[in-house]
């Protein structure tokens, strides 16, 4: 599937951002580099193949790659690849085209994490209904327990917000946090967030602690702590 350029969804935008910005941001590819499943969820049929060298790059340089560099790499390696026909043109101008931006990084990813949560659940959902269109159960069940967490990775929910007044009392503390969020969760999580302080999260997978994490990231970044 090519990228089209004109009259795109939101869908196509946010695709044409992704790589855009992994071509040319630092700190997006760096934000992007962390993120563990993302490859296959954008229907672009050389997404893949860029993405996967602009996180090499970074990885090795600490740096977003530029358009330079790519299409570099792409002439260079171009028999590798087993791309459709007439697929390596539009490719190609598709990157020369990239213009650099100012961009908020942190917004971006959260952009970047809602779309490929969302292809996640759509290509979990397309699988179970073929399956089950061809009246194969155990397939049905073994896509829709990709998305579940396996057993290893279970562990006890801990009900945060009704801890008694002796564990409370026990982690109080009184100096200024360096981020505040309203909510419950925000007077139990926001009072540790001080500097050089250690803070780790435990819920069950799939529970939203990654969510929550970006939150934060995004909240310290904009407030320039």
């Amino acid at each position: 599937m090519e990228l089209e350029i004109k009259d795109m969804s939101t869908d196509a935008i946010i695709q044409k951002d992704i790589i855009s910005n992994a071509i040319t941001n630092d700190e997006y590819i760096k934000l992007f580099s962390s993120i563990p499943h993302w490859k296959g969820l954008i229907p672009v049929e050389w997404a893949d193949t860029v993405l996967s060298a602009c996180v090499a790059f970074y990885k090795k340089y600490k740096t977003a790659p530029k358009k330079q560099y790519i299409l570099d790499y792409l002439n260079q390696n171009q028999k590798e690849f087993r791309f459709s026909d007439g697929v390596l043109p539009s490719m190609l101008e598709f990157i020369n085209g990239i213009e650099e931006k100012a961009i908020n990084p942190a917004f971006e990813i959260d952009n970047t994490l809602l779309y490929l949560k969302r292809r996640a659940l759509a290509k979990t959902k397309d699988r179970i209904e073929a399956a089950l269109d061809a009246d194969n159960v155990q397939l049905a069940e073994d896509a829709l327990k990709e998305g579940k967490p396996s057993k290893q990775d279970e562990v006890e929910e801990l009900d945060v917000l009704n801890m008694d007044d002796a564990l409370q009392e026990a982690t109080s503390v009184n100096e200024e946090p360096l981020i505040t969020m309203g909510g419950a969760f925000g007077e139990l999580v926001c009072p540790h967030i001080k500097t050089g302080k250690f803070v780790f999260f435990l819920a069950t997978a799939k529970a939203g602690k990654t969510w929550c994490l970006y939150t934060l990231a995004s909240m310290a970044y904009n407030s320039g702590r």
